[in-house]
């Protein structure tokens, strides 16, 4: 699929939000928050181009359904890392 540049960068945008939000949620440990995260990442990161943010969502979705803080906090990094590294 050929997203249309605009597209993409108020997607990228939009999931910069979403980590600030996550480690809000992290900090109050409200994983919810970070499944749901997780999980959209996973089902649209290829969608819009980036298989690697949909493989990081499906971590950040496993982490938070087992409650494993610190790996939580190693992938948002990453996720945070490789946004700011193609946006």
């Amino acid at each position: 699929m050929d997203v249309p540049s605009a597209v993409l960068k108020r997607y990228l945008d939009r999931r910069i939000v979403e980590i600030v939000d996550c480690e809000r949620a992290l900090k109050s440990k409200e994983y919810g928050s970070l499944i749901k995260m997780g999980h959209q990442l996973k089902g649209n990161g290829t969608t819009f181009g980036y298989p690697a943010l949909s493989e990081l969502g499906k971590k950040l979705e496993n982490a938070a359904t087992n409650s494993d803080h610190q790996l939580m906090i190693k992938i948002l990094a990453e996720i945070s890392s490789f946004i700011k590294k193609i946006n």
